[in-house]
């Protein structure tokens, strides 16, 4: 079995209300990550989307959603290779930026971990 590369990327917005929590995983054997993302407090109908950012800048759309209620489960598969990975949004149709999560490697030392 290959060994998956897992990034998570966790963020909640006081100003809008949304939360965003995302996991990637790579099992090395395509070119594209399979992302699964959770969304919360999206304003009901209206049309949303979510980005992957990598560290360049560039920003690729993984998915068109729209706001509901309740969470709301994503699936979708990023072209960036997980090295690259900067952080992933979700925007309104209008471009207004809802809630943006940076990624963390999971395996990684916290800062209060890391060594001085």
């Amino acid at each position: 079995m290959p060994n998956e590369v897992t990034l998570v990327a966790d963020a909640a917005d006081r100003s809008t209300g949304a939360s965003l929590s995302v996991v990637v995983v790579d099992d090395g054997q395509s070119d594209r990550a399979a992302v699964r993302a959770t969304v919360m407090g999206l304003r009901p109908g209206q049309l949303y989307r979510l980005y992957a950012t990598d560290r360049d800048g560039r920003i690729w759309e993984l998915a068109v959603l729209t706001g509901s209620d309740g969470p709301q489960e994503v699936e979708a598969n990023c072209p960036v290779p997980l090295d690259a990975l900067a952080r992933f949004s979700v925007s309104g149709h209008d471009g207004a930026l809802a809630v943006q999560a940076d990624v963390v490697d999971p395996a990684s030392p916290s800062p209060a971990e890391a060594p001085r």
